[in-house]
């Protein structure tokens, strides 16, 4: 038999239905099953169709199952039918469970799990446009590579440290995301002036540059910002794309695992010198845990986010329009112009053949 393999995002109830419905059948003894974090999910979901194609392509799903000789399978419904096509049916017995332990409480235990494992802390962003709440992006915190500088982002996450000397509140909450750089990062983190002029740390005192082991090659990766070496504070950024350039310069020391969508989306918001246009904001932020997400508030977040972009297309599609309309009506003007300007050089000329006339008669009287 083929082996089939199945990755997908750990804290969702389809992918625990797939990783039970191979479990519970023949098959289980030559597939791979892939917990992930995500946006590693994302990441690998991309390369797949890219390398597979076809129903690949437009697979939206939190878990994808494939053989490893490259034939596309899809989620766990269609996971079901192929192991039956294949003879490996699943026992039913094995997949009723008690009774009492759902797919979601599953799913949020081995989230747990897969975070305790990694030994990292994680953190979240909940991220406001214009008031509304939009979603979170989620960071792992890589604390054995750069502890202080870990320690100091946690502590301002939480709000734990209070209050500086100087009455600075030590807390990303309220702190606006002042700077989009197009296809480079989206920069935040200004607790002292609130427009990325200033900042402080929690722990007191600029952070040294503890590594420059992680490489900022690919998109989410968690770094501070800095005037200089050893001058960290409290300004963050999250690449949009790899840049290697910051390499050596600047400390990354965390990587988003959750909320891809919501950086594309911040990513191409509507700037002017880099400034986004709409109250960007971060409206809670503390330690992550799975519990403290339910799904009704992610669906809602997904609502609104869904809701601004339908709003910004719409308003795109307008300015087109106006502008359409504007160059139909610009040449109109210089069609009206150029008949004007003909008219008026016609007339022009019979006058001059008048006068021209009237001297001519008047030379031969």
């Amino acid at each position: 038999m083929v082996a089939c393999v199945c990755i997908g995002k750990v804290n969702t109830p389809a992918f625990q239905k797939c990783k039970a419905l191979i479990a519970a059948s023949s098959a289980a003894s030559v597939a791979t099953i892939k917990p992930l974090f995500a946006t590693d999910y994302e990441k690998e979901l991309s390369s797949l169709k890219t390398s597979i194609g076809g129903r690949a392509y437009d697979h939206t799903a939190d878990v994808a199952a494939y053989t490893e000789d490259g034939e596309w399978i899809g989620d766990d419904a269609e996971l079901l039918l192929w192991l039956k096509r294949k003879g490996c049916v699943p026992s039913a017995a094995s997949l009723n469970g008690d009774g009492k332990t759902t797919w979601e409480s599953i799913a949020e235990a081995e989230f747990v799990a897969m975070m305790k494992a990694a030994g990292n802390k994680y953190v979240f962003l909940e991220v406001s446009i214009d008031g509304s709440v939009v979603g979170r992006l989620v960071f792992e915190l890589f604390s054995k590579l750069a502890p202080k500088t870990c320690e100091n982002f946690e502590a301002l996450c939480t709000g734990e440290r209070g209050k500086s000397k100087g009455g600075v509140i030590l807390s990303y909450k309220s702190c606006p995301i002042h700077r989009i750089k197009k296809g480079g990062w989206i920069q935040g983190g200004d607790i002292v002036n609130m427009d990325g002029s200033g900042g402080c740390t929690a722990i007191g005192g600029p952070i040294p540059d503890e590594s420059f082991e992680l490489s900022h090659d690919e998109p989410g990766v968690l770094g501070m910002c800095n005037v200089g070496h050893h001058t960290s504070g409290s300004q963050f950024y999250v690449t949009l794309r790899s840049q290697t350039s910051l390499d050596k310069q600047y400390v990354a020391f965390g990587r988003l695992i959750d909320g891809t969508k919501l950086l594309q989306f911040l990513g191409d918001m509507e700037t002017v010198a880099d400034r986004p246009l709409a109250d960007l904001s971060i409206s809670s932020c503390g330690n992550f845990s799975p519990a403290s997400v339910s799904n009704a508030e992610e669906d809602k977040a997904a609502a609104k986010l869904q809701a601004i972009q339908r709003s910004r297309q719409a308003r795109i599609e307008i300015q087109q329009r106006q502008q359409a309309a504007a160059k139909v009506q610009a040449a109109k003007r210089g069609q009206r112009l150029r008949a004007e300007k003909k008219k008026e050089a016609a007339a022009a000329t019979k006058v001059q053949a008048m006068q021209r006339g009237k001297r001519t008669r008047k030379a031969k009287a």
